[in-house]
């Protein structure tokens, strides 16, 4: 995961990227599903009572 200070602007991004994939080519698929289901759980988990809190707060 990456996390990307966006010092010009109010934000920052938090991405995950799967290099040398081609999402055209169903050869890749099997090793894209693998990381969506690898990661997506990881993002949920760090950030879902973090985005509760704050939404409770506005």
């Amino acid at each position: 995961m990456f996390w990307e200070r966006l010092d010009e602007k109010k934000s920052c991004r938090i991405s995950a990227r799967l290099e040398g994939v081609n999402v055209k080519d169903r050869a890749d698929w099997d090793k894209m599903i693998k990381f969506q289901c690898d990661t997506m759980p990881r993002f949920y988990d760090a950030l879902h009572d973090r985005l509760g809190a704050a939404k409770k707060s506005i």
